[in-house]
């Protein structure tokens, strides 16, 4: 029979047999529902493109699709109430025409406009009152030092009247000394509105004629709440949703010149409904004009003040430079200077916290006021479903970020950044999921907090309907006749602006596949601490048997050698875990105090606080048994070493789920794990150079006068450890990645360190050396934990139970 990709439209030919079964393509590797498709017949052929007939004729070969396990299947689940997967878009063949009416049919109704009471209006002509003061206080103050500056040189130039020889050159720079410090300390206070503002990455922008469906929509709300309608839609990848003034002070004149931004994950983690509130919310803010440019004004002069306070440049680094290292006779004036910068910047700090305040009060009351315009559109319930939808689909969106920043390093990217955000929040488990929201609602905003606490605004939309004007399940991204394509492109804004020039260099791989290797990742770790019962982690040494897997000559004995490993463990556990805490306190106690001994030969005065106290830790038991303790890392061994070779077992092997596919990993692990496990003095080591590359770094800020001796001291220390780490580059350069990479042949030595690193860049040195050690044990970790699954699918082959702390034997 022929089917059809839908994503990629790419035509196939498959066996019967894989009729209503979900396959994959292998063309962009997603998933998809095996359906008969007709036919396509000459004439259709002839009216495709010539790239669209390549693919249909060279494509239609039975291996293209392959079946996507039972277990996929069933960890597909269907998002819960108040979200939907993107994996699901729905109407991607809809008509433009279809699309609008099944979207416009969800207004329900005429919206109600709150009415803005006069209260709420008082209060904020007073604060803007009380806010427009700041910028007139901070004007007087910037006045009063020029006329202080003015009063000095006009009263105080009989310093100089009467001065003659060495005493007349005091004399001059007594009288000019405040009048500098004082310029500088004006210019320093100005220097906000000099600076040029940040570079914009690029912004990308939507048209009425790509998706005249979301326009639409939009131009109804801005009907229905009284705002005026925006000049333009951008879109960006951030989980968030915003209406400004297009073109800042200038759009304030004209009053009706505003931009709405949608973050795509925004679109892809809410309902239809909820994105109407949303939308009336933003748009509610400037249905009563003079709230929103209020607004606007009190964030602008809170901004400014914040540069005004934190912003450091090259006028702040040339003022210290100059107090520093110009010639002693004048570099008082400099220092002088500072202190002027310097004070000036606490009373600003004082406005800028007033500011605040301010601005924190009226935003909060502006936010109740927009919250009754999505009350009314989206209804109470869709209101109080949408701060939970918000914060799970941020939750997706920093795993994403977390996923997307270890698939880099590997050479990796996705092509669907909200996509991938989307999944990793369908993904998240519930149980975790509902107790982090539900601590999220008890959240308090604090005096200076810009927006209400969850809880409260929820409260006040109490006594409203549970519906609204506004009415429909289907999910925001029905909105978007171009959808997928729009989440691409914001995407690659992303990786231009984050990436540059190296962005060409990366590959792009299917986002479901990400997602299904992020759950074996997370399945791996988990199971690593469950398997050794939290006692083993990547840092700590235990010994495998061998590094290869044999089958094994009698199974009922390897069995029997799985369940007595077992017994060991659960006997010795205690004495290991509190045996390795008191070790390894020791052993940094015996650190920090060589990073003193040593220092200290050189330079005299050492800052003792950073040493490590002994911690009197909670030991399971007060004197570990050192002989026990070993027993419990050898049993770990043998215990996970046998599981693997169990897999070998072909009686044993059929009742294990996936049992090739976990004996592949685990072999193809193993010799980068005996490679890292080779190493794990040598890097001891080299953590231990680190950290007296560290300890006498914290010092060159401390040592006063001649450093000379530190810097000798920093350099030689980096000396070293660029010998020790090129050492762990050659080491591993042979062994094989056992993991996906863009470059197949890359080995663990160039994943793990960079090929130059030269002695004298010591902060590329440290950051380098921070690096490896990181990965290192990271890696060790993947490889332990594709090992760990291995084991626990054969002991529950095995019907063994998971191992408990608590249980003395299985």
């Amino acid at each position: 029979m022929q089917i059809q990709c839908e994503h990629c439209q790419a035509t196939f030919k498959v066996a019967d047999e894989y009729a209503g079964k979900r396959v994959k393509c292998s063309k962009c590797q997603q998933p998809f529902l095996a359906e008969v498709k007709e036919a396509v017949s000459a004439s259709e052929m002839e009216s495709q493109p010539a790239m669209k007939r390549k693919l249909v004729t060279d494509q239609a070969v039975p291996v293209a699709a392959t079946v996507v396990s039972q277990g996929k299947q069933e960890r597909d689940h269907q998002p819960s109430s108040g979200q939907h997967s993107s994996r699901q878009q729905p109407g991607s063949q809809w008509s433009v025409q279809q699309r609008q009416a099944k979207v416009m049919a969800g207004f329900r109704g005429k919206f109600q406009r709150p009415k803005t009471s006069f209260s709420y209006r008082l209060g904020m002509t007073a604060a803007m009152g009380a806010m427009l003061l700041l910028p007139m206080l901070y004007m007087c103050f910037v006045v009063g030092i020029a006329w202080l500056v003015w009063l000095h040189l006009a009263n105080n130039w009989v310093l100089i009247q009467h001065a003659r020889g060495r005493g007349l050159l005091v004399a001059v720079m007594l009288y000019i000394a405040p009048a500098v410090a004082g310029v500088i300390a004006i210019v320093f206070m100005f220097k906000p509105l000099l600076a040029k503002p940040a570079k914009q990455g690029r912004i990308r922008s939507l048209t009425p004629q790509g998706e005249p469906v979301l326009f639409e929509f939009v131009k109804r709300i801005c009907d229905e709440v009284g705002a005026p309608i925006p000049k333009r839609i951008d879109i960006n990848n951030e989980v968030n949703a915003s209406a400004s003034f297009r073109a800042g002070w200038w759009s304030i004149v004209r009053g009706n010149d505003l931009v709405l931004t949608l973050g795509m994950p925004l679109l892809s983690g809410l309902t239809l409904q909820q994105l109407a509130g949303v939308i009336a919310h933003e748009f509610g803010h400037f249905s009563q004009g003079a709230g929103m440019r209020v607004s606007y004004v009190l964030r602008s002069i809170s901004h400014w003040f914040v540069r005004a306070v934190y912003e450091r440049d090259s006028w702040d680094e040339w003022l210290e430079s100059m107090s520093q290292e110009a010639d002693g006779r004048f570099s008082w004036i400099f220092w002088l200077a500072r202190l002027a910068v310097w004070l000036s910047r606490r009373f600003l700090w004082v406005l800028m916290y007033i500011g605040y305040m301010l601005t924190g009060i009226i935003q909060k009351q502006m936010e109740y006021d927009a919250d009754r315009y999505e009350v009314g559109m989206a209804g109470k319930l869709a209101f109080a479903s949408t701060f939970r939808s918000l914060r799970t689909a941020a939750i997706g969106y920093e795993q994403a970020m977390g996923t997307l920043s270890r698939i880099a390093s590997e050479g990796r990217v996705v092509a669907d950044l909200p996509k991938l955000a989307t999944m990793h929040a369908d993904n998240l488990p519930k149980d975790k999921l509902n107790d982090f929201l539900d601590q999220s609602m008890k959240v308090k905003a604090n005096f200076f907090d810009s927006h209400p606490c969850d809880n409260d605004r929820i409260a006040a939309a109490a006594n409203a309907p549970d519906q609204g004007v506004f009415q429909s399940q289907l999910p925001a991204s029905a909105l978007m006749q171009h959808f997928e394509a729009s989440c691409m492109g914001v995407t690659k804004d992303d990786y231009e602006q984050a990436f540059g020039q190296k962005l060409a260099k990366l590959k792009v791989v299917a986002t479901e596949s990400v997602i299904e290797e992020q759950s074996r990742e997370d399945a791996g770790w988990e199971s690593l601490g469950r398997f050794f019962m939290g006692a083993i982690a990547p840092t700590r040494e235990f010994p495998l048997p061998h590094y290869q897997l044999f089958q094994p000559s009698d199974s009922d004995q390897a069995c029997k050698l799985v369940t007595k490993a077992r017994q060991t463990m659960a006997q010795t556990i205690d004495h290991y875990s509190s045996y390795m805490q008191l070790q390894e306190q020791a052993y940094e106690q015996r650190q920090s105090q060589d990073y003193i001994n040593r220092l200290q030969r050189k330079i005299s005065k050492v800052d003792t606080s950073a040493a490590v106290q002994k911690n009197e830790q909670q030991l399971a038991i007060s004197d570990p048994d050192p002989a026990m303790a070993m027993k419990f890392s050898k049993a770990c061994g043998i215990r996970l070493h046998t599981c693997c070779c169990l897999l070998k077992d072909t009686a044993i092997a059929g009742r294990v789920p996936k049992a090739s596919e976990l004996l592949h990993d685990a072999i193809s692990v193993l010799p980068t794990l005996h490679a890292l496990d080779a190493q794990l003095l040598p890097m001891r080591d080299l953590e231990k150079r680190f950290g007296y590359l560290v300890f006498c770094f914290g010092h060159l800020e401390k040592v006063k006068g001649d450093q000379t001796t530190l810097v000798t001291e920093v350099m030689d220390v980096s000396k070293n450890l660029v010998g020790t780490y090129s050492e762990f580059r050659r080491t591993l350069l042979g062994i094989p990645y056992p993991f996906e990479h863009a470059d197949a042949s890359v080995t663990v030595g160039e994943f793990l360190t960079t090929e130059i690193l030269v002695a004298e860049e010591v902060g590329n040195v440290a950051e380098a050396c921070s690096s490896l050690i990181s990965e290192f044990y990271t890696l060790r970790g993947r490889c332990l934990g594709k090992l760990v699954l291995a084991a626990e699918s054969v002991e529950k082959a095995l019907g063994l139970p998971l191992l408990e702390r608590s249980q003395p034997t299985t």
